[in-house]
């Protein structure tokens, strides 16, 4: 079978890191900037922080409610594979959608700042939020409430 999911996801997840590595390549941070981030210094960056934060939870609570309307519409065993991917296909390209915006904040802060290690933090919630989320059949089945019995 192929899994529309995780060819999505693999994408999505390595793209993040060129996020990054274009972000180190392009921008080159000036040579008086302290090593340290200076968030507390900059409104731009607590802000852009505060809406990655809003993201990261409207990441995890909007695909639940797609679910559980989807996991309505099954069957209590939950069908054949074909109908288990197409509950669970919306909520999850909503989520990797929000996750992966997590990590574009993070690459426009970076820009802002002049900063390219400002990534870091915004990728490694963003890629923490892929890996929790991989895609294989348990995780779905488990996620629409349909665990084999």
């Amino acid at each position: 079978m192929k899994n529309p999911p995780l060819i999505l996801w693999s994408m999505l997840f390595i793209s993040q890191f060129f996020y990054a590595a274009v972000l180190e390549t392009v921008v080159k941070a000036p040579e008086t900037t302290p090593a340290a981030i200076p968030i507390t210094e900059s409104p731009v960056v607590l802000a852009i922080g505060a809406l990655s934060a809003g993201t990261l939870l409207l990441a995890w609570f909007v695909p639940k409610l797609l679910w559980k309307d989807a996991s309505k519409k099954l069957p209590p065993t939950g069908g054949d594979e074909n109908d288990l991917l197409e509950g669970f296909f919306t909520g999850f390209v909503v989520r990797l959608a929000l996750l992966e915006s997590v990590c574009l904040y993070g690459f426009v802060a970076g820009f802002l700042q002049k900063q390219p290690s400002l990534i870091l933090p915004f990728l490694g919630a963003s890629a923490a939020g892929f890996v929790i989320n991989f895609p294989n059949r348990t995780f779905i089945r488990k996620t629409l409430g349909k665990e084999p019995k």
